[in-house]
């Protein structure tokens, strides 16, 4: 197929699905269709290996070259990348989600500086997993270092 007719076919595709979910059609409200929307990143970070890997390994296995492989071998690829979005979403994109909520990166904290054990003061200014590090100290002044004192 030609580049350019993919593009206006695949182009018409997403307009046509674009103007269905516009419009409140409850087609696209599937929750079939919600759960491929929530793996679709995961889908789009495993497209490429799976489909090196198991395009290579189809093509050992009947002795032809990738690009020649028969059209059968291109659908299981296409609902294998499915399966594999699947398991990529449950074991890695689901958890890191989950531990970046429940450890969030906060930066710029506006509070006032407060002493430390020396009398110095300081500004936390970055929490991450629970630690606090200080601004960096002008060259002469006492380090900072990280805070342990929570």
């Amino acid at each position: 197929m030609p580049d350019w007719l993919t593009v206006l076919t695949f182009g018409g595709l997403i307009f046509g699905l674009a103007t269905l979910s516009s419009s409140g059609s409850p087609r696209l409200t599937a929750p079939v269709w919600i759960y491929l929307g929530e793996i679709s990143f995961s889908i789009y970070m495993v497209c490429i290996p799976w489909q090196l890997a198991s395009g290579r390994a189809a093509a050992r296995l009947l002795d032809v070259s990738p690009e020649a492989l028969p059209w059968p071998i291109w659908i299981a690829q296409v609902l294998g990348v499915i399966l594999v979005g699947m398991l990529a979403h449950h074991l890695v994109e689901r958890p890191a989600r989950e531990a970046m909520r429940r450890h969030p990166l906060r930066l710029g904290h506006a509070r006032a500086p407060k002493a430390d054990s020396v009398g110095a003061a300081h500004t936390p200014f970055l929490t991450l997993f629970g630690t606090r590090l200080r601004r960096p100290v002008a060259i002469g002044q006492q380090s900072q270092g990280v805070d342990h004192d929570q």
